[in-house]
């Protein structure tokens, strides 16, 4: 879905709370899953919110959109 949108990204394993999420970082936003398939999103460095426990298409429509947001706000 990223690249469809012209974001280029690479997922990335960070260890939260002793769990590895896979984790997209672009433009100093994140989104990322944790192990449960929970949806997360939050600027890099900031507060974690979880979009949806599960994921599921919806969930990971918003977060790509959560990113081309920082596209919109850069240009």
């Amino acid at each position: 879905m990223l690249r469809s949108r012209g974001v280029e990204t690479d997922a990335g394993i960070v260890v939260i709370a002793g769990e590895p999420w896979e984790v997209f970082e672009y433009e100093m936003r994140c989104i990322a899953i944790d192990p449960d398939s929970g949806v997360w999103i939050g600027p890099s460095g900031g507060q974690w919110a979880c979009i949806d426990k599960s994921c599921t298409v919806s969930s990971a429509l918003q977060a790509v959109e959560f990113l081309m947001n920082a596209l919109e706000t850069r240009s």
